[in-house]
């Protein structure tokens, strides 16, 4: 899911070929909508989100998670599949898999899950 605006110029048949997607953020439809509609659209679909809250550089004060990725997943009933990438160890994995139902109680979950891994994730 990438701003539409990157999809011009020798960038645009690279991430084509990654399987980007364009998204209009002047749309008429907001992202959420726009991302259902693509689950209902393909039988075999992933959409990977790096939430900004988890990319602070420095030790800047990162700013609590956004909810986005867990609308996309309430209205497209998929499963949001929690991951993370270590730059500096160059590790990563899967750290669990829930079915949205409760925002306030599956992002305390989300916390508990990145905390057994040392992984600060900061919500409201």
């Amino acid at each position: 899911m990438w701003d539409s605006s990157v999809f011009k110029g020798p960038l645009k048949p690279i991430l084509e070929k990654l399987g980007g997607i364009p998204v209009d953020r002047k749309a008429n439809k907001d992202i959420v909508t726009q991302m259902v509609d693509l689950f209902k659209r393909n039988e075999r679909f992933n959409l990977v989100i790096a939430p900004e809250a988890t990319r602070a550089k420095n030790g800047e004060d990162r700013k609590p998670i956004r909810t986005g990725f867990w609308h996309i997943a309430k209205a497209a009933n998929v499963p949001i599949i929690l991951m993370y990438a270590n730059a500096r160890t160059k590790q990563g994995g899967i750290l669990g898999k829930i079915y949205p139902t409760d925002l306030q109680k599956d992002l305390e979950q989300i916390k508990a899950l990145y905390a057994e891994y040392d992984i600060d994730v900061k919500i409201n």
